[in-house]
């Protein structure tokens, strides 16, 4: 899935219990005005949040939909779609093009 649009929010790091690394940030598609969310994972995430992105920002992102299910606090099976980053594409403070990929490991 590829979008380009604006960013919605400043993208956001967290580190899990597990020492990972993880960014969610979402985009309003420019298109449909769809606003989507975008999880990168470790290196990615870490590079992501260190590009100083900003709110309202042009990026264009190209991602894998996910599925995430869980059980909420009342027993019922809640789902969300996202989709796991693989690009993001933005100009920097310069002006510049700023190309970011999830490196393949394996």
């Amino acid at each position: 899935m590829k979008t380009k649009g604006t960013l919605f929010g400043i993208p956001e790091l967290r580190v899990t219990p597990g020492g990972k690394a993880v960014c969610h940030l979402y985009v309003r598609d420019d298109g449909d005005n769809t606003a989507r969310q975008f999880e990168a994972w470790n290196e990615f995430a870490e590079a992501i949040a260190r590009a100083d992105l900003e709110n309202f920002q042009e990026v264009a992102a190209a991602g894998v939909p996910k599925t995430r299910k869980w059980e909420d606090r009342e027993g019922h099976t809640r789902t969300a779609t996202y989709y796991g980053l693989k690009q993001l594409a933005f100009y920097d403070k310069d002006g510049k093009p700023v190309l970011l990929k999830e490196e393949r490991r394996g």
